[in-house]
């Protein structure tokens, strides 16, 4: 198959949501569906990992004349060996664009991206996309200058997303809003010195405590202007 010079990603998402292929929608799209995308040319998506999945996951393939996107001549093609035994990333060109699929994302599974993915309706079928907590964690585990770059739109979206009823809110989301609203008010134009830390886990502590949060996670935040280094704080 020629490289494909179309991308057409909700045909792909379509024929996976036909044969039932359990995924997380994650990367530029899953942005995109939370109002917070970048431009991008694949399709990523967090597979579950299991026998009958990967099944339903090769027919997929086999639909979209997927191969692997390699100069490996004759194209390589997938089976079931290679779809169990690759750990990183399986890159394809398809007849509708290029799809990634994964096994694991910056840590995150398609276990752990189910606790509080989102359903997308699409026109005939739906898509669970990662939240935006979760988009969060995997660009800033992935580190790369594109994922710094995607870091400040993820994070103005989740502010955005407040707006909303609290109950559409993860709780890491309406906590992080939270702190982020305590930071803005105390961090002004400078960067976070060993007050501001302290302030900083003293709101994340606050914030546990009224939403009965009950684990630990770490923030990122920005200085109004968007320039300041991120700050991890701690929790105590």
């Amino acid at each position: 198959m020629p490289r494909p010079t179309t991308f057409e990603p909700d045909e792909i998402l379509a024929c996976l949501a036909r044969h039932e292929v359990e995924l997380i929608l994650v990367g530029g799209l899953a942005g995109v569906a939370h109002g917070a995308g970048w431009p991008t040319y694949d399709v990523d998506v967090v597979v579950r990992v299991d026998e009958a999945n990967l099944e339903r996951l090769l027919g997929a393939l086999a639909e979209i004349r997927a191969e692997y996107d390699t100069f490996h001549q004759p194209p390589l093609v997938p089976d079931p060996q290679r779809l169990r035994r690759g750990t990183g990333p399986q890159l394809f060109r398809t007849t509708h664009g290029r799809l990634d699929v994964l096994k694991e994302a910056g840590g995150e599974t398609y276990e752990t991206l189910s606790i509080d993915a989102m359903e997308v309706e699409q026109p005939g079928h739906s898509v669970r996309c990662a939240s935006l907590s979760a988009l969060l964690r995997m660009k800033r585990a992935a580190n790369r200058p594109k994922d710094r770059a995607a870091i400040p739109k993820l994070e103005e979206a989740l502010i955005r997303a407040s707006s909303q009823p609290a109950t559409t809110l993860s709780a890491e989301a309406r906590a992080i809003h939270h702190v982020t609203i305590v930071l803005r008010s105390r961090a002004g134009q400078g960067t976070a010195d060993l007050d501001e830390v302290v302030a900083v886990t003293d709101a994340v502590e606050q914030a546990i405590v009224e939403l009965d949060l009950g684990r630990d996670f770490s923030l990122s935040w920005m200085t109004l202007d968007g320039s300041a280094p991120r700050c991890e704080a701690p929790h105590a």
